[in-house]
């Protein structure tokens, strides 16, 4: 398996949680009326974020103890 394709997923995983920080926050500055329509867009981010878990996650299975040492030495 690629490092490079590990990294990049790690990433992008790390935008998602950036962003549902961000609208977490924005959350809390909105009337109740216009947060309801915000929420949806909360929850697609967390369907977001548990999909790039669950491929860290396989990725993780799939990952050789030579490519372990690569990524950490990155991290």
């Amino acid at each position: 398996m690629e490092t490079k394709r590990i990294l990049a997923t790690l990433d992008e995983r790390r935008r998602w949680e950036a962003r549902r920080i961000e609208l977490v926050n924005e959350l809390k500055k909105l009337p109740s009326r216009l947060r309801a329509l915000r929420k949806e867009e909360l929850s697609k981010i967390d369907q977001q974020i548990a999909y790039y878990d669950s491929l860290l996650r396989q990725m993780k299975k799939e990952l050789r103890p030579r490519d372990r040492s690569a990524i950490l030495s990155k991290g």
